[in-house]
């Protein structure tokens, strides 16, 4: 298997991420980005603290943040599907090569790690979604109850 470069992890400055294939093959990394989308997450207390209570656009820049989370979650999801289809195709043609047989467990390993971080990603949600209910008597724009996805 080819070595892949290794691009820079990007950062939330912008509040925009571009997703990146090539991030979703190391697993550190794509988990740098995610924890870097989730920081909007983790300062939801400071965040509300600094608004006038029921701040539309927090609401609607909390959205954002969670759709482009969905990107790089589903994208990668994506990327991991087709590479282990790809992976399983050439085990099919010689089922006895270990460095195929590897190649589809690592991808079968990283598809499993990125449906953790969909799971990790709907628990986050329903907790900030309470937290902005609570405080700011409102809800996240395309969000039902408990921050589920609409």
């Amino acid at each position: 298997m080819d070595t892949l470069p290794t691009p820079p992890v990007p950062t939330v400055a912008s509040t925009l991420v571009t997703f990146d294939r090539t991030l979703c093959y190391d697993f550190g990394l794509f988990k740098d980005v995610i924890k870097e989308l989730r920081k909007v997450d983790d300062n939801i207390h400071l965040k509300l603290n600094e608004l006038p209570r029921g701040s539309a656009a927090f609401a609607s820049a909390l959205a954002r943040n969670y759709e482009q989370r969905d990107a790089w979650i589903a994208g990668c999801a994506a990327v991991m599907d087709e590479e282990l289809a790809s992976a399983r195709t050439r085990l099919a043609e010689e089922p006895k090569d270990l460095r195929r047989q590897n190649a589809v467990a690592e991808f079968e390993r990283k598809k499993r790690l990125i449906a953790n971080e969909a799971t990790v990603e709907d628990i986050l949600r329903d907790r900030t979604a309470q937290t902005v209910r609570r405080r700011c008597l409102m809800s996240i724009p395309g969000f039902g109850p408990g921050g589920a996805r609409n």
